[in-house]
């Protein structure tokens, strides 16, 4: 399920906790949904913090194979 899908499934289920407050298994749908919206975003986060280090390390070594080469061209 994407996460479009499950924010629409939560909107859905949170109407229909506003309808029927005493129903406590709806109640508790709208919690599981909730719960796994949040995994989903944090995992989304931590996905995204490591792409960003492996392009930061990535450019540090290209910097440095660049610097090398300047050095090298230079003494040769």
């Amino acid at each position: 399920m994407s996460a479009d899908e499950l924010n629409k499934l939560y909107e859905e289920a949170k109407q229909k906790a506003k309808e029927t407050p005493a129903d406590k298994t709806v109640m508790g749908g709208v919690e599981a949904i909730w719960d796994e919206l949040k995994r989903r975003k944090k995992q989304t986060e931590d996905d995204s913090k490591k792409e960003k280090e492996v392009s930061q390390r990535l450019l540090m070594q290209l910097g440095l194979a660049f610097l090398a080469g300047i050095i090298i061209a230079k003494i040769a």
